[in-house]
């Protein structure tokens, strides 16, 4: 019965090896609007933010460390990739992908629709989290790459 319900062991179906757990329409909605290129963050939304992040009951996550402003003058201000970046814990710093969302055409370095995803080392380098990458169904889904490369601990904590 245990491994029928421990959710971390079953999270991809035996028939298509596509992940059963995946996020909803408001989750999907906040990735979009927090990663795309004109989202900026003010030190009081950006501690708010991070603040719940922290897990209780994980003792080595007591801290999270915030990465270096995107804007510094006049005000200091953090992007929402930056914010996005968070999610992936220090377990998943050697985290690498690269896909397409929704709404790439084409010219992966220089997208103007800002519409192809690239994850180097844990950072969100360029792309708009959409339906693609974090939605149900695909094998390309963030959460997917992260199962496949780091397990279903990894996958449940970064979900």
């Amino acid at each position: 019965a245990y491994s029928l319900m421990n959710v971390k062991k079953n999270m991809v179906t035996p028939r298509s090896g596509e992940i059963l757990i995946a996020a909803i329409q408001d989750f999907i909605t906040g990735a979009y609007l927090l990663t795309h290129k004109d989202t900026f963050l003010n030190y009081q939304e950006i501690c708010r933010l991070t603040a719940s992040l922290i897990d209780d009951r994980k003792r080595k996550q007591n801290r999270i460390r915030l990465p270096t402003p995107a804007i510094l003058k006049p005000t200091t201000l953090w992007t929402g990739k930056q914010l996005a970046e968070l999610v992936f814990s220090d377990d998943l710093r050697e985290f690498t992908l690269t896909a397409p969302n929704r709404s790439y055409t084409s010219n992966k370095e220089f997208c103007v629709k800002d519409s192809f995803v690239i994850i180097r080392n844990g950072r969100l380098i360029s792309g708009v989290l959409d339906k693609a990458l974090v939605g149900p169904g695909s094998k390309t889904s963030i959460f997917h790459a992260i199962l496949r490369d780091f397990g279903g601990d990894a996958a449940a904590d970064a979900m």
